[in-house]
């Protein structure tokens, strides 16, 4: 996962394409059937238990990596391919976040 894998620098330098693919995601639940699954992701993420197990896990991943993650950005794909949704809103996302992370791959250097 993102929260465990990821330098807490790569995490805040991508947390605003993390909130907007979120904010999409939860839209396009809630046209869906899935939207009490969501729902219950986001409960999750509000308990202090599943901190607990985050941070934990964070600390045994992060003891193990042998790979930057300049390395690991570079095979992120911005592109947002999802077939059951072809819209001109998906295509500027898609335009927006391959500007984003052209910049976002030159800026991640650790």
């Amino acid at each position: 996962s993102i929260l465990k894998n990821y330098h807490l620098l790569t995490w805040i330098v991508i947390l605003p394409s993390l909130i907007v693919m979120e904010v999409g995601l939860f839209l396009f639940a809630l046209k869906g059937v899935w939207i009490k699954v969501k729902i219950n992701v986001y409960k999750y993420f509000l308990r202090f238990r599943s901190w607990s197990y985050i941070r934990r896990a964070r600390q045994e991943s992060q003891a193990l990596r042998k790979i930057k993650d300049r390395d690991l950005v570079s095979l992120i794909s911005s592109n947002i391919s999802y077939q059951e949704i072809e819209s001109p809103a998906l295509k500027f996302a898609n335009l927006i976040f391959g500007w984003y992370w052209a910049v976002v791959k030159r800026i991640i250097i650790w």
